[in-house]
């Protein structure tokens, strides 16, 4: 393939998942800045990191065992084919 090529079709891979982060992450918390399409890629990273240390942190000051955060378990549930 030409590099031109090669980097529409990463850059498209990155659009298309940072669309699919942002969709996802406001069905988890219902967030209304994720409703907006046009919310810049970085602002979707920060918030992403964000709403991922804030789910820890309530996880370490006594949260174990069942997912108690309907947020993190939807999160979580969407994620695991992924991981795997």
């Amino acid at each position: 393939m030409l590099k031109p090529l090669v980097e529409k079709k990463r850059r498209d891979r990155i659009n298309q998942s940072l669309e699919e982060l942002r969709a996802l992450l406001f069905n988890c918390t219902h967030d209304q800045r994720f409703r907006n399409p046009k919310l810049e890629k970085a602002e979707i990273l920060e918030l992403t990191v964000s709403y991922l240390e804030r789910r820890r942190r309530e996880r370490k000051t006594g949260q174990t065992g069942r997912c108690r955060s309907p947020g993190l378990c939807c999160f979580v549930k969407l994620f695991k084919p992924r991981l795997n």
